[in-house]
């Protein structure tokens, strides 16, 4: 039997700024994939967590494009 083993990270969210744009990376924890009563590990542990961005400008547009990076426009 496969079981997730979940670790709490320190601290547990941040706020990033860059340019226009505010963020907040929440939720962050560390999980790992074990097979249960040998402890083996099936899976490595991965960082994960969940990104709010803000646009914090009055007068630009911004959205995010398929190559994951930002586009700003001017209104």
């Amino acid at each position: 039997m496969i079981e997730d083993r979940t670790y709490p990270v320190t601290p547990p969210s941040m706020t990033v700024k860059s340019g226009i744009i505010t963020g907040e990376v929440v939720d962050l924890k560390v999980t790992e994939r074990v097979e249960k009563g040998s402890d083996r590990i099936v899976s490595p542990a991965r960082l994960t967590g969940t990104l709010r961005l803000e646009n914090t400008s009055a007068n630009r547009t911004v959205r995010l494009v398929d190559t994951g990076s930002i586009q700003k426009n001017h209104l």
